[in-house]
């Protein structure tokens, strides 16, 4: 689900951008231009900072995964454990 989800965002974001893109030199306002150049550069920064997150999750992932996996403690046959009560 994670995959398919970041690349339908990713996919999306880039298209969005595209059209603002191509939009800036149609636009006789210069303040809708501004605009266009404004949601440019935000989207970009969103797709860095979201590729720059996956990657440190992944390589989180990684490190996890390549640890070997914890033992179990194991008690000590005919000792029970001690239970400490507010009575105490």
């Amino acid at each position: 689900p994670l995959a398919f989800v970041l690349v339908t965002v990713l996919t999306g974001s880039v298209m969005s951008i595209m059209q603002w893109w191509t939009l800036i030199d149609n636009t006789p306002n210069p303040k809708d231009a501004f605009q266009l150049k404004l949601m440019v550069v935000l989207g970009s920064i969103m797709i860095v900072l979201t590729c720059m997150i996956m990657a440190d999750a992944v390589r989180k992932w990684v490190s996890i995964l390549r640890q070997p996996p914890a033992r179990p403690k194991r008690e000590e046959p005919g000792r029970e454990p001690v239970l400490e009560t507010a009575d105490r």
